[in-house]
This record gives structure tokens, sequence and C-alpha cells, in this order.
């Protein structure tokens, strides 16, 4: 018998959540129960012959054959929708064809059971392909033949179809109404994962009124269930759920532990459809963090695959998000062409929100060309599928929806309440009409009685017996906890110890100060690791008239970090002091060369891409000549005179105010100092600095740090702005401020990095 299986419920986890709400939470939710066996990767020729053969045959009996087309389709559906659509159609004709014959009560329910399978499957099939009416119509079919049979498990996954294509159309209610009852029916048949789908469906509804605290908890209830069962599919999903809900959060870095989590796990089962939502999510986080090369490799891996897979409504969510980041970076003819995509997809597709947003996105982008007459046309269409949506009726009715469950629940309530009442009753009026008997009603309540005293006094015995075994069980246990205790003190006392060690280990290769005070006018270092250890670290050496100094910020924080900043001091020590290498590009190539073959780096895709983002200076203390080269960190300078701005790479702030001092900017190649998809040559910047000057190198940990009255991070816009207004004082009370400042923003918030900045005058 072919039964739905959750293992290849396909749920559509839509980042795109900038878009609109619709957009985040018609596929980044609900879940299409598909079909029966649990094939993750395509059946061996072999096995596709043999369901070929039974199909073809005429000796094979009815059930087997319907059978075989449903496992054909499900084997290739992967990978050819369009083939795996006719046989489910075949095996939906061949089986209302044979319930026409005589059988047994038992065959009809079976071959009654396949036809809503097939059914199933079809209107599967027709939502991916953007058919949202054809597959409401099949789920619709196979539902009511579910409720003919009184086959729960399958008719609860029929359930959830329909819920998710109701809201998909706007109607929250009954969403609502469909996943309440799915909800009820897997609780009847105690399934675990119909109950983590069921709960998964309800809190998306949650995060969509924006009560996205309500919702991580319910994800995170669900992930539990999912882990005791150790159901890798629903563990992925959820993942995936909690990821998404973080970022609207705006917790960056949970987001990113969660989407890796859930992309690992859904390349091991080979799921394509799910696989694609995991790169159209990590270009949605890079996006957001304006990392806008990693975003759009991610977004075009995502493209491929939805391509391959036909899968039209995730390829108009990957336009947009294209489109959004070309428009970011100005390049405005590429916008409009994926914008036109996206738009062109989602008319097709006939979903208003959709519409909505990418009719906004066209907007955006016809107003920045210029192009005003498009520009309106777009926002005409924008406010007319805006218009349509904002319908207060479908409020309304979720509000009633829940009143009505929250009603029917208290009726069952008072129904109950008046029964007994009746019993009441009826039992004082028979009390009056026997009352001829109540010598014999009183002797059999005394002996009733004693029977209650006589069962209460023997329980009293066992469970006195039970109290003592289970406090000898106790005392068993806190012994046995006690030398637990103990073992776990000694290897946290060894853990610390080795980590102290490592700490004055790490200290000991931070370099003299001596170096600087020799050459310098001032200079300060704030040094905050986030452990004990750390992954930042500062390095600096003079090689005759020339001062080299790097900052770095390596993969991790704590003992990793640690063992990657101590591997980046010995490689500089190696290239500069012992080779002699002065020029700052060529240290950073041969520093990445080197962490290539030390970490064995091949550039294959989930590898760990373990590196080091740093700066570079190297500064001649007789003349003010100044070197720069930055792997994704760039240095600030504050100066008294105006740089003749040749170089695109060094940018005066349009942000602090010039006066007799001007700020400037000079950026960083955006690759690290490591294996990468961008392997170019790092570059140099030259620049004359004078007596006065102040140049600041750093790591992110500083601008990445969450605080204030919000939560939110310091960011480098507020970094400049402190930087510019205390350069007026000695370096000493320079480093004094930025403690002030960091401390007294970081307040309670948990230090999220490590944190390094220094300052250096000439």
């Amino acid at each position: 018998m072919v039964a739905d299986n959750n293992l290849l419920n396909i749920n559509k986890n839509i980042w795109g959540f900038i878009l609109s709400p619709f957009f985040i939470f018609r596929k980044w939710f609900f879940i299409f129960v598909f079909i029966s066996i649990p094939i993750l990767v395509l059946a061996s020729t072999h096995e596709i012959d043999s369901l070929t053969a039974i199909i073809k045959s005429n000796t094979s009996g009815d059930t087997s054959r319907v059978s075989a087309m449903l496992s054909l389709g499900e084997t290739i559906y992967m990978n050819n929708p369009d083939s795996a659509l006719l046989l489910f159609k075949q095996a939906r004709d061949f089986a209302a064809k044979a319930l026409k014959r005589k059988y047994q009560e038992k065959i009809k329910n079976v071959l009654i059971l396949y036809l809503s399978t097939a059914y199933n499957n079809i209107g599967f099939i027709y939502s991916i392909k953007g058919d949202i009416l054809k597959s409401l119509d099949n789920y619709m079919r196979s539902m009511y033949l579910r409720r003919k049979i009184n086959n729960k498990e399958k008719l609860s996954s029929s359930l959830i179809n329909i819920g998710y294509v109701y809201y998909s159309l706007g109607d929250l209610p009954k969403a609502l109404n469909y996943f309440t009852e799915a909800l009820r029916l897997k609780e009847e048949l105690h399934d675990t994962a119909g109950i983590i789908i069921a709960n998964n469906n309800i809190a998306h509804i949650f995060s969509m009124q924006s009560n996205y605290e309500k919702a991580l908890q319910m994800y995170k209830s669900s992930l539990k269930l999912a882990k005791e069962k150790k159901d890798t599919a629903h563990i992925a999903l959820l993942s995936n759920n909690i990821a998404v809900t973080y970022m609207k959060l705006d917790k960056q870095d949970s987001a990113l532990y969660f989407i890796h989590k859930s992309v690992k796990l859904n390349i091991a089962r080979n799921n394509q459809y799910e696989i694609a939502y995991n790169y159209h999510g990590l270009g949605k986080l890079y996006s957001d963090l304006q990392k806008i090369d990693s975003s759009l490799f991610y977004l075009k891996k995502a493209e491929q695959i939805r391509k391959k897979i036909d899968d039209k409504s995730g390829l108009a969510e990957t336009y947009s998000l294209i489109a959004d980041d070309y428009l970011l970076i100005g390049n405005l003819k590429k916008a409009e062409e994926y914008g036109l995509l996206a738009y062109n997809i989602s008319k097709d597709l006939g979903y208003p929100n959709v519409i909505k947003t990418t009719a906004g996105l066209l907007n955006k982008i016809y107003l920045n060309e210029g192009d005003y007459k498009n520009a309106y046309k777009y926002f005409s269409e924008s406010v007319r599928m805006n218009d349509s949506l904002v319908n207060a009726k479908n409020q309304q009715d979720l509000y009633q929806q829940q009143a009505k469950y929250k009603y029917e629940k208290k009726a069952v309530i008072d129904s109950l309440t008046h029964v007994k009442e009746i019993k009441i009753k009826n039992l004082e009026i028979q009390k009056q009409a026997t009352q001829r008997n109540y010598l014999i009603v009183g002797l059999l309540l005394t002996l009733i009685v004693i029977l209650i005293i006589y069962r209460n006094y023997k329980q009293k015995a066992e469970m006195n017996l039970l109290l003592k075994e289970q406090n000898e069980e106790i005392r068993s246990q806190r012994d046995e906890i006690n030398e637990q205790k103990k073992v776990i003190e000694n290897i946290y006392n060894e853990l610390s110890e080795s980590i102290n060690y490592a700490r004055n280990l790490q200290e000991t290769t931070l370099p003299d100060v001596n170096v600087l005070e020799n050459v310098l006018s001032g200079f300060f270092v704030f040094f905050r690791p986030k452990d004990k250890v750390s992954g930042d670290f500062y390095w600096w050496a003079q090689l005759g008239d020339d001062l080299v100094i790097a900052i770095a910020d390596c993969t991790g924080h704590g003992v990793p970090g640690a063992f990657m900043s101590m591997l980046g001091v010995t490689l500089l020590r190696e290239i500069v002091q012992h080779n002699k290498i002065e020029d700052t590009a060529t240290i950073l190539r041969l520093m990445r060369r080197e962490i290539i073959n030390t970490l064995k780096q091949k550039g294959e895709l989930y590898e760990h891409k373990d590196g080091i983002d740093m700066s570079v200076v190297k500064l001649n203390v007789r003349n003010g000549g100044l070197q720069y080269s930055g792997a994704n960190n760039p240095i600030y300078l504050i100066t008294k005179e105006k740089i003749k701005l040749d170089n695109e790479r060094v940018v005066e702030s349009d942000e602090l105010i010039p006066g007799e001092k001007v700020f400037y900017e000079i950026k960083p190649d955006k690759m690290p100092v490591g294996i990468y998809h961008r392997m170019d040559k790092f570059t140099s910047v030259y620049l004359k600095i004078n007596k006065g000057d102040i140049f600041y190198m750093f790591s992110d940990g500083f601008a990445d740090q969450f605080g204030g009255k919000k939560g939110k991070k310091f960011k480098y816009k507020r970094l400049r702005k402190l930087l510019f207004s205390i350069s007026d004082l000695s370096m000493k009370e320079q480093l004094v401020e930025i403690e002030k400042t960091f401390d007294s923003w970081k307040n309670n918030f948990e230090q999220i990095d490590d944190v390094t900045l220094g300052g250096f005058k000439f």
C-alpha cells in the first residue's frame, strides 16, 4: 500500500522577507505532504525497468499496476515532473475505472486510497508549476476520498496541503481551520512528525503577525521533538525556519548558524528544493551584511537549481533578490533585467502579494533610471495590488475563526455541566422515591466506607515501602552525582589551566612596544579578546627606516581563533623579519599561499573557509611615505593636508565636516587571506603623510558589537565619528575615551567578538 511520507515534505522556506509578508510565508513554512516512499536519490535503472514491466503487464492485478504507476512517478518526479504528472494521471484514470468493477470491500478501499494518492500527487506537481487552482481542486478530491474511507493519517496530510493553498490565496481563516483540524488528527494518531508539521504551520501565523518571539518558541519546541525522533528532514526544515526568524529579529549571527546547519542536512539528503532555498537564504543574509559579491554568488546557485526543477515561484523570489542586489551596487541595467523576470513570472502565477512586491521593485529601479513613465506604471500596479490585499474582512474572519474555536470549546464544557446537573436532580428524585430502603442503603454505605478505609490502609503501606526504596535509590544517585561532580570539576580545572597557559603563550607572541615608542609621536592599541584567548592579533616590526604594522582578525574566536592568530604571527615573522619582505601586497599574497598550504584548503564549496581579514601598513619614518594593503579591512587616516584623490580606494568622508583636519577611508581588496571564490592579486595604495597625522587600524569587533538602548550594532559610521571627535587628544587620552565608549555601549550585552583597534601618530 502506498502511503504519504513526511520525509518528502517540501517546505519552501522563503528568505526574501524584504519583499512582502506574503512573499515570506507563501513558501516559507507550509508543507506539501507529497508522496509515499522516502526516495531522496534516483532509483536504479533496474527498479525503473521493474516498475515499467508491472505497468505494461496484463497479468498483474489492478492494485499492483496502480501502485507501480504511483511508485514510478514518485521515483522520477524530482528530475522529470512532467513525466511524473502523466504517470499520476494514468494511475488516477486506471484506479477510477477499476473501481467500477465488482471487488471485495477491502480491495475497493485499497483502490480508493490509491486514487486519493494520485489526486494528491497531481496536486503537488501543479503546485510546483504555479497552477494553484488546479492544485487545490486535486487536493480537495484527495481529501474527500480519504474521509470516505476514514483514513485519518492520509486525511491529515490532505488538510495540511489544502491549508497551504488557502494561505497562498490569502484566505487566512480557511487556512487556520484546515491546520487546526490537521493538528487534532495528528494528536489523536500520536504522530510526532505530523504534530511537528502542524505546529510549524501555526508558528508561521504568529510570525506573520510579527510575534517573532512566540514563533521562535514554537519552532524550537518542534525542533526538540524532531531531534528526539532523529528526524533529519524536519530538523533541516525547522533549522531553516529558525534562521529566518532570527533574521527578522536582526540576529544575523544566530541566523547564519542555523542556515548552515540546515544546508548541511539538506545536502546529505540531496533535497534539491530545500538546498535552493538555503542558497536563497544565504544570499539574503549576505545582502543584509552588505557583502553583495557573496550574496550574488549564492543567489545564482539558487537560480540554477530552481531552473532545473522548474520551480517558477521560487525563481520569481530569487530574481527579485538579485535585482535588489544589482540596484544596491548601482547596476541599473542588470537590476531592470532581473526585476522584469521576477515581475513576469509573478504575473503568470497570479499571486497578488508577489505582483505587488515585484512592481514596487521595478518602480524603484525606473525612478533611479529617470524613466518616470515606467516608474509610474509599476507604482500604480503596486498600489492596486496593495488595495486588493488590504481587506478588513480577512482580519475579521481570522478573529471570528479564533472566537469560534473558543466558543466551541466553551460550549462543550457548558454541555457537560448541564448533563451533570440533570444527573444530580435525578439522584435526588431517586433518593426520595427510595426512602423505604434507607436502612439498606445506610448499611451498604457503611460497608463501602470500611472497604475504602481498608484499601487506603493497604495503599499507604505500599506507598511507605515504595518511598523507602526510592529514598535508597536517591541516596545512591546522590553519591554517584557527587562523584561525577568531582570528575567534572577536575576536567574544568585542567581546561582552565590549559586555556590560561594558552593565553600566556599568545601574549608572548605580541610585539615589543619599545619599537613604536622609538619612532612614532604616539600610539595606542585597544585589545579586548571575547574569551581568554583571541582570534585577533596585532604585530609590528622595524626594518631600517621602514616600520611594518599589521592588525588582523582570524576566523573564529577563543581557542580556534587563537590557533589561527599564532599561525598568522608566525607567518609574519617569517615573511617580514626573516625573508625581509616589506611590500604590503606581497606580504598578504605570501601569507595567503602559506595559509592555504598549511590548512590544506582546496576551494571545495562546503569545506571550512578559515582565513584572516587584515590590514598591513609600511611607514617610512624619515619621509612619511605610507604603503597600505588590506584584505577586507580598511584603515582610516586623519590629516591636516588634503589628499589628491587620484585613487578610487582613497575616499574622503562625506559624513564628517572637514575643518582643520580631514578624514579619509582607504578601502581594502574585498577578499580574505585564505581560500575564497575570488583569488585576485592583492594591491597597494601609496600616500604621503605629514607630522601629526594619525592612522587607525582595526578588526570588525568594535563596529559589530551589540549594545546601546535598542540593542543595535555600534557600526562603522558611529566609529568614524568617535575617532574624528577625539583625534585632537593625546593618544593615551584617546585610548581612555575608546575604552569608556565601548564599555558604555556594550553595557550588559554579551561581547560577541574579539576587538582590536590601534591608533598610530606620525
